[in-house]
C-alpha cells in the first residue's frame, strides 16, 4: 500500500467512525414485536434457513397425556404458524446438525433426541438417555461443536432427583462426560448454553445463580478456567437488584456478543463481559435466537409469544466472518477452521447452511471492506485456500449434489 493510499484510507476510518459496535446493536426506536401468539410457554427459537421459525410450546409435565407440549413452525413472508409436531415429549432447546436434522433437548422423555430431516416429529434416534444407568433429570438446552461434540444442560425443574444439576459433553464417537455439577441450591438449574464463535469459549447461563459462567473448551471437550462472566441481578449502571429468576436461555452473534433471556428482557455483553444493552420485552423472555433470512433477526420466545427485533449484528454475507468490522486474514482463518461443516455458521457467506468454496468467494471478493465505509486496501494479497482445503470443499459440495 503507498502512502497516498495509507492517507486516504485513514482518512476514511477517521470520517466513518469505529466499526459498528456497542451502541449501534439495536437501531434507534427498535423494540421487540410480537410476531405470534396465544400459546402457553414459548422456548427454543431455532431459525431453520427456509424463512421459518421453529419454537416449542410446553405444558406442564403433568398434562403430557391430555395437553401435550409441541412444537410450532412460524413462516416469516406468510406471518402464519402450523404446529410440526403435536407431541413434542417437551422438547427444549433445539439445533441442527450437519444434515439437517433437529437435535432437541426433551424434558419429559428425559433424552436428546435425533430428529428426522424430513419430518421434525420423527425422532429418528435417542442420542442419550441417561448417565452411568441414572435417566437424566430433564435435558434443557445444547450446544454443538464443529467436531460434532454436543454439549447440553440438565436441570432438575420437575424435581425429579435422579442426578444432580449439570452440564454434559457427548463426543462424537458417543462417549458421555458429566464436565460440572451445580450443586448449592443457589447456584442451580443450568440451563442456556452456547459457544463463541471460535468455539474456544462455552457459556452457560446458570438461572439459580444469576449469573453466566464462561469455560475454556480444551481437547476433547473438556473445560478449564471456570469464570464467571457476566451478572443478571445488577443493572446496565451497576446497581443490585434482586430478580425471582436468573438468566434462561442464551445465544451469541458472530461479533461474540452473548444475549441472555432474562426476567424482564434480553441482556447484551460483549466477549470482554461489558454490558451493552437492555432490550425491554413486554412478556417474560425464556430463550433467543439470531437468524432471519439476513441473519439480522434476534427472536424472542417469551411468555406465550414468538418476537421478533432487527439488531445491527455482524452478518457473514458481508464477508466479515468474525465480526470485527473489518474483512481481512481474519475471517479466512474462520471460513479454514469451519470448512466442511454446518455446527458454526459464522462463515456462511452463500448462506446455504454449509461452510463450504463459495462462502471463500464471498470472502475473496469482499476482502478489504471496512463495514459502513465501503471498500479499502488493507493488504496486499488475499491468503490462497491450500489444496487440501479446495478438496475438502470439492468433497463438500459433491456430497450435497449427492443427497439432494
Amino acid at each position: 500500500m503507498n502512502i497516498l493510499k495509507l492517507a486516504t484510507f485513514a482518512c476514511v476510518l477517521l470520517a466513518s467512525g469505529p466499526p459498528p459496535r456497542a451502541a449501534q446493536l439495536l437501531p434507534p426506536g427498535a423494540t421487540a414485536q410480537i410476531l405470534d401468539t396465544g400459546y402457553r410457554f414459548t422456548e427454543g427459537p431455532l431459525y431453520d434457513g427456509h424463512g421459518g421459525v421453529l419454537f416449542t410450546d410446553l405444558w406442564p409435565s403433568n398434562q403430557q397425556a391430555t395437553t401435550p407440549s409441541h412444537i410450532v413452525r412460524y413462516d416469516i413472508a406468510s406471518d402464519t404458524s402450523a404446529v410440526v409436531d403435536a407431541n413434542s415429549g417437551s422438547a427444549n432447546g433445539m439445533i441442527f446438525d450437519p444434515l439437517g436434522r433437529v437435535i432437541s433437548c426433551d424434558r419429559d422423555r428425559r433424552q436428546v433426541s435425533l430428529r428426522s430431516a424430513a419430518n421434525i416429529a420423527v425422532v429418528e434416534s435417542v442420542l442419550v438417555d441417561n448417565y452411568l444407568g441414572t435417566r437424566f433429570n430433564g435435558p434443557n438446552d445444547l450446544a454443538l461443536d464443529v467436531a460434532g461434540g454436543l454439549y447440553f444442560t440438565d436441570p432438575d425443574y420437575e424435581n425429579r432427583g435422579a442426578l444432580p444439576d449439570a452440564i454434559y459433553y457427548l463426543s462424537p464417537a458417543g462417549a458421555l462426560t458429566q464436565l460440572r455439577t451445580y450443586l448449592p441450591s443457589n447456584n442451580r438449574r443450568p440451563n442456556g448454553i452456547v459457544l463463541s464463535p471460535d468455539g474456544k469459549t462455552l457459556y452457560v447461563a446458570v438461572e439459580r445463580g444469576k449469573h453466566i459462567m464462561a469455560y475454556d473448551v480444551s481437547p476433547g471437550g473438556l473445560l478449564t478456567n471456570d469464570r464467571e462472566f457476566a451478572r443478571s441481578d445488577i443493572t446496565i449502571n451497576g446497581t443490585p437488584i434482586n430478580p425471582p429468576v436468573g438468566p434462561d436461555g442464551i445465544t451469541i452473534d458472530a461479533a461474540g456478543n452473548v444475549y441472555a433471556a432474562v426476567q424482564s428482557g434480553v441482556y447484551v455483553w460483549n466477549p470482554a463481559g461489558v454490558r451493552l444493552l437492555d432490550l425491554p420485552v413486554s412478556q417474560r423472555p425464556n430463550n433467543v435466537e439470531i437468524g432471519g433470512p439476513d441473519g439480522r433477526t434476534l427472536f424472542i420466545a417469551a411468555g406465550t409469544s414468538l418476537f421478533g427485533v432487527e439488531l445491527n449484528v455482524p452478518t457473514p454475507q458481508n464477508g466479515d466472518y468474525n465480526g470485527d468490522g473489518t474483512v481481512n486474514a481474519a475471517d479466512y482463518t474462520v471460513w479454514r477452521n469451519t470448512l466442511g461443516t454446518n455446527a458454526n455458521l459464522s462463515a456462511d457467506g452463500n448462506g446455504n447452511r454449509m461452510i463450504d468454496a463459495g462462502d471463500y468467494d464471498e470472502w475473496r471478493n469482499r476482502y478489504g471492506n471496512v463495514l459502513g465505509s465501503g471498500a479499502a486496501e488493507l493488504f496486499n494479497a488475499v491468503p490462497e485456500p491450500s489444496f487440501t482445503l479446495l478438496l475438502l470443499a470439492a468433497s463438500v459440495g459433491l456430497a450435497a449434489c449427492r443427497r439432494r
